[in-house]
């Protein structure tokens, strides 16, 4: 059974094919996330942009999650420092 959402098997996954990804912003199972340098920098879920510093998330930002939105996209784009 497949799960959807930021669970931590799906950003286990996600780190794992952001290896082989060049920087953008890409989707996996209902969040979006950026890529820098190989590593994902920001994940955008339910209305927050997340950074993960060590065991913790850290909500960098907010957007309009509707699902017309472009918001998610636009903060993501401003977030290139760090990595999972």
């Amino acid at each position: 059974m497949v799960t959807y959402g930021y669970t931590i098997d799906n950003i286990n996954i996600a780190i794992q094919k952001a290896k082989t990804k060049n920087d953008g912003i890409y989707t996996f199972r209902g969040f979006k996330y950026r890529v820098v340098k190989n590593k994902i920098v920001a994940v955008a879920w339910n209305g927050k942009i997340l950074q993960s510093f060590g065991h913790f998330d850290v909500e960098l930002g907010t957007y309009n999650d509707s699902y017309k939105s472009k918001d998610d996209i636009t903060m993501l784009k401003k977030v290139d420092v760090g990595g999972f």
